[in-house]
């Protein structure tokens, strides 16, 4: 299973685009799928998610790719205190994949880190 960590800046527009690959270097087609979700939270027992992203699936591109997107409205609402060693607070993520047959699959961890917003204006 993947995993990669992904980073968010409190208040502004975030988009990522992610791409799997095999061990053998070919890539994960995506068209098989219907859809893909994915929550943050603070912890995988909480359960209240602190974000729902955005996920649009692309097939279009060379290789797929997966979008994922917040808007700076919804990235205002992700707590970030700075607790750790940096200014960043950690979240947990994971992304699931749907097949038209409705099963779904968990394709990769995502741990979050959440920059805080200094400027609120």
């Amino acid at each position: 299973m993947a995993e990669a960590t992904l980073k968010i800046v409190q208040g502004e527009d975030w988009e990522e685009y992610l791409t799997f690959r095999y061990g053998d270097g070919t890539y994960l087609d995506l068209s098989q799928y219907t859809g893909a979700t994915m929550q943050i939270r603070d912890v995988p027992q909480n359960n209240r998610a602190v974000a729902t992203v955005t996920t649009q699936i692309i097939t279009t591109s060379t290789p797929n790719q997966i979008k994922l997107s917040l808007t700076h409205d919804q990235t205002s609402l992700i707590p970030a205190f700075g607790e750790n060693t940096d200014i960043t607070t950690d979240y947990v993520s994971d992304l699931f994949l749907t097949n038209s047959a409705g099963k779904r699959i968990k394709i990769c961890n995502l741990p979050i880190k959440v920059e805080p917003e200094v400027t609120r204006i």
